[in-house]
């Protein structure tokens, strides 16, 4: 190549910038059909995303307790009980009462 004039050298980069055109527009047709699978892949990561708060509640509901086999499992009542627990009375008011 330390022979070659600037004419084929200008003629070799116009063919390569062709070959280059002619690629990005393949490239953007594929890209374009390949949009809807990205879209669905997406989704698909989305629904199926592991969820470790799901696995610990599946596996306290599906261990039997010893009371019965339909009885929420000893973690569940607790966090029943202790809700209850910090549920106040609601004082009925008298009608000579002010509304706050």
């Amino acid at each position: 190549m330390g022979n070659a004039s600037k004419a084929d050298v200008a003629a070799e980069i116009r063919e390569v910038k062709a070959d280059l055109s002619t690629a990005k527009e393949k490239l953007v047709a594929l890209k374009t059909q390949i949009e809807p699978f990205n879209r669905i892949s997406y989704y698909l990561s989305q629904i199926f995303k592991p969820n470790p708060n799901l696995a610990e509640h599946s596996k306290a509901v599906d261990t039997p307790t010893a009371d019965s086999e339909h009885a929420a499992p000893s973690s569940i009542r607790q966090q029943q009980n202790k809700d209850r627990s910090t549920i106040t009375p609601v004082k009925k008011r008298h009608r000579s009462e002010p509304s706050l």
